[in-house]
């Protein structure tokens, strides 16, 4: 069997096998939509297979891979009262599907009464409040990031990765919340701080990660970040609707759309899938995930949709600093805002007089430094106008 095939039901990817027999006969598995399933073979005959497909939340499965709750609790107490029976010929030629409710199982069908798995390796604590509970009693926005690696569930994860998917989360976070009118530069401080979010734990998940903001709710139930955390999933989750996303990203500035490029980039070499839950103290809540697939889509629709994601803007103040030799310049705003970079090739055989007040027309482009993380704007002296 591969690790993703095709049911009657959906495709499927494999989570884990645990007992094999000339092929997988115990296993778990999940949906595209990311429901998990337990399956176990039934019957056989010469021409077809009957399989049981269980859907389990992913508390089930871990108590099912832990010996809490046996296979045969698991099909009879099924969460949703109902399995998927599945039979299936080996060559896919002849498919059925049928739900069959618990109460219509007959005991031929059931695992034995000591069907029980044993083989939790878990290294991680399980979440014991949910996103919206923990947002409720803090009064701060709680999200949890899962990591799947590489299509596994493994509980590790390289720390170079963490930190980096981490840094490009809070990037985003950063950007969403700058106004598009006042996006050149760095981030402003300000915003730094009042959309900082701290990491306040780990959790068993694949490799789950709880942040919480940094701030506390006000008289309106919202946090300082809750609005730009709002913005972040609503893209995360425009993700899976292309008409959607495409829509979207024509009214985000180049600032947050550099920043979400970034964040999918890392997702996609770093071959990680991942789901999202967020909650707000004023109750609204969203959860959504990024699987691999739909990071390549994305990816591929931001960059047909590519425009030139350099800024350029006029601004007035002093060029208070001119080295030829290096064509590099030094520019402080009427504001006291300080700029320095390279001077554009057009204006390298010009002569300048330092200081001189006047109107500068500057580049900004933003970048993110692939050793740190960070995101980085360097400025180009496109022209000068002297007062």
């Amino acid at each position: 069997m591969d690790a993703v095939f095709k049911t009657p039901i959906g495709v499927m990817k494999i989570i884990e096998i645990y007992d094999y027999y000339d092929r997988p006969v115990l296993y778990s598995c999940e949906s595209n939509s990311g429901q998990k399933f337990v399956v176990i073979l039934i019957d056989i005959s010469d021409s077809w297979d009957k399989w049981f497909f269980i859907p389990v939340s992913e508390i089930r499965l871990r108590a099912v891979r832990s010996g809490k709750i046996s296979l045969r609790e698991t099909t009879l107490l099924a969460e949703d009262g109902w399995v998927w029976e599945i039979i299936q010929s080996e060559n896919e030629q002849y498919q059925k599907k049928k739900i069959r409710t618990v109460d219509s199982l007959v005991e031929e069908e059931l695992p034995g009464e000591d069907s029980y798995l044993n083989i939790d390796h878990q290294s991680l604590p399980e979440r014991t409040e949910t996103v919206e509970l923990l947002s409720e009693k803090t009064g701060r926005d709680v999200v949890d990031l899962s990591l799947e690696i590489e299509g596994t569930h493994s509980q590790e994860v390289d720390a170079d990765i963490l930190g980096a998917v981490l840094l490009r989360f809070q990037n985003l976070t950063n950007n969403v919340a700058i106004k598009a009118s006042s996006s050149r530069g760095p981030v402003p401080k300000s915003i730094k701080e009042a959309n900082k979010l701290k990491v306040v734990g780990f959790y068993a998940a694949s490799f789950g990660v709880r942040l919480q903001s940094d701030s506390g709710k006000n008289l309106f139930g919202e946090t300082a970040v809750s609005s730009s955390l709002k913005k972040v999933m609503t893209l995360i989750d425009a993700a899976s609707d292309e008409s959607k996303l495409k829509g979207l990203i024509g009214g985000v500035h180049k600032r947050t759309l550099i920043s979400y490029r970034s964040f999918l980039e890392k997702l996609a070499d770093s071959k990680i899938e991942l789901n999202v839950e967020w909650a707000s103290p004023d109750n609204i809540k969203i959860t959504s995930r990024l699987g691999y697939t739909q990071i390549i889509r994305t990816l591929q629709v931001l960059n047909n949709d590519r425009e030139d994601e350099s800024l350029k803007f006029e601004i007035f103040g002093s060029l208070v600093g001119v080295n030829t030799d290096r064509n590099r310049f030094n520019f402080k705003s009427s504001e006291g805002e300080k700029y320095s970079g390279s001077i554009g090739k057009l204006l390298r055989d010009r002569k300048f007089e330092v200081p001189s007040d006047g109107i500068a027309t500057l580049e900004e482009t933003t970048e993110t430094n692939p050793i740190t993380s960070e995101e980085q704007c360097t400025y180009t002296l496109i022209d000068f106008k002297p007062h």
